[in-house]
């Protein structure tokens, strides 16, 4: 398998324990390692440079040989070379990203907004990489909320969080709906749980040892609930007005 198995999900829903997780498992027949990247802020333009060339294969001719001698080769090439130059495209970023089989990365910030952009970057996605697969992880958004309005980084934003979120939400049913072969809803409840781990990741033919797993969990930082429990009220009660 070369194609990635990219992972969307909220923010402060779990998303790094599972990216470190995931780069303790192994395929469960080959034995070869997993490359799970972290937060990788690419699709935004990785997306519209591939739709940019689907679009622009009427100018010419180019070769993947002059595709990497030629940084404005996205004016000059034939339709011809269209399929070579998303696959050199799409194996660019294989090896940047994963140089191994089994390989991917996590995003939280996309779908973040209620119109087509997020299911047509995942088509796009698709057209790149034809056996992608979509983890999605699912937490209640309320807890979510929660742990988001807890860290500094998102201080100022409360107005706006419920609405991002539940737009998220919105988006991963939507590609949940249009490519229920491809993608994975993992539960925020069998994340942290051993056995129902295990569980899902077979679906992805990979495996991960219960020490290996234990040695992640028990160095997953803890929850601080001790801070912000009045404010964070407030906030949950105002939006849900």
């Amino acid at each position: 398998m070369k194609d990635p198995v990219i992972t969307f999900a909220l923010p402060r829903s779990g998303s790094t324990f599972l990216t470190r997780l995931l780069n303790k498992c192994t395929h469960s027949e080959t034995g070869e390692k997993v490359k799970y990247n972290g937060e990788l802020d690419v699709i935004e333009l990785f997306c519209p440079l591939i739709n940019r060339v689907i679009d622009q294969d009427v100018y010419g001719i180019k070769s993947v040989k002059e595709l990497n001698q030629d940084e404005e080769f996205l004016s000059h090439y034939h339709f011809a070379d269209t399929d070579d130059a998303i696959h050199y495209l799409g194996n660019f970023w294989r090896m940047y990203c994963g140089g191994v089989n089994n390989w991917g990365w996590k995003n939280v910030n996309y779908g973040i907004k209620n119109d087509e952009t997020f299911t047509h970057q995942v088509e796009t996605l698709i057209k790149t990489y034809p056996e992608a697969r979509f983890i999605l992880l699912d937490r209640e958004i309320n807890d979510v909320v929660k742990s988001m309005l807890q860290s500094q980084f998102w201080e100022g934003n409360q107005k706006n969080l419920l609405l991002r979120t539940r737009n998220q939400v919105d988006n991963y049913q939507k590609i949940l709906e249009k490519y229920p072969d491809r993608c994975f809803l993992l539960q925020y409840e069998n994340l942290i749980n051993y056995e129902s781990f295990v569980a899902f990741i077979k679906r992805l033919n990979w495996t991960i040892s219960v020490a290996d797993y234990n040695l992640i969990a028990n160095n997953k930082r803890k929850d601080d609930t001790g801070t912000k429990t009045e404010e964070i009220r407030k906030v949950l009660e105002a939006a849900s007005k």
